[in-house]
């Protein structure tokens, strides 16, 4: 007995539908997420430390105060002594100038310059040649007072001297003395005073009282050289 196909040709249908519908199924796959890239959480910033540093007070060092010393100064007074002025040399008014080197010297700059030329000073002596532009002097030693008294004792004569002065010439010693322009001489009027003139009507003339060439008593005052003045000395 033939079987009937139909049961069996309609499970082939089933299968064959069942077949044609899976392979008309589209599968879907849930999309794949893309990987993440793992966040790297970058780490807190390290906060320097806050380092408050106070600015260092660098203290001066303490005010060193010197020390005062208080010396106490011996003061040990020096001798009197005249120094010989280095000029000009002037002429003042008086009876004779000053000593004007030790107090034992005589009057003037001394007697004693040494050899050569009459240096600057004021010189005693006596002229014995002149001219309107030099003369020839002898220089002397004009003393008085302490230093008279005992130039007179050293001598053996009077002392104290008379008048309180003594005039001593122990060097016979001639001096070339040029006389300077416009040198002045001083007179000796009857009053025993002293008046200036030119120095050519002085050696014309030297005045009322006297009026000699050798061995009249005069002091030079010496300047640069040459005489700058000269004056003639009253003697009692």
């Amino acid at each position: 007995m033939q079987r009937s196909r139909w049961p069996i040709l309609l499970a082939l249908m089933l299968v064959m539908a069942a077949c044609s519908e899976g392979a008309t199924e589209e599968t879907t796959v849930p999309p794949t997420a893309a990987p993440t890239a793992p966040t790297t959480t970058a780490p807190p910033p390290t906060l320097a430390p806050t380092t408050t540093t106070a600015a260092g007070t660098t203290l001066a060092p303490p005010t060193t105060v010197a020390t005062t010393t208080t010396t106490t100064t011996t003061t040990t007074a020096a001798p009197t002594t005249t120094t010989t002025p280095t000029g000009p040399f002037l002429y003042v008014t008086g009876m004779f100038p000053d000593v004007l080197g030790g107090p034992l010297d005589a009057h003037g700059s001394g007697c004693a310059p040494g050899p050569g030329p009459l240096p600057d000073g004021i010189w005693f002596g006596f002229p014995t040649a002149w001219t309107t532009s030099s003369m020839d002097f002898d220089l002397a030693c004009f003393y008085s007072g302490d230093a008279a008294t005992a130039q007179a004792t050293a001598r053996g004569e009077e002392s104290p001297p008379p008048n309180d002065y003594i005039i001593t010439n122990d060097n016979p010693t001639l001096r070339n003395v040029p006389v300077a322009a416009g040198a002045t001489g001083y007179r000796l009027d009857n009053n025993i005073a002293t008046v200036p003139v030119p120095f050519a009507d002085f050696i014309a003339d030297q005045g009322e009282f006297q009026n000699c060439f050798q061995f009249c008593l005069m002091w030079l005052y010496v300047n640069g050289g040459a005489v700058t003045e000269i004056v003639s000395q009253y003697v009692p």
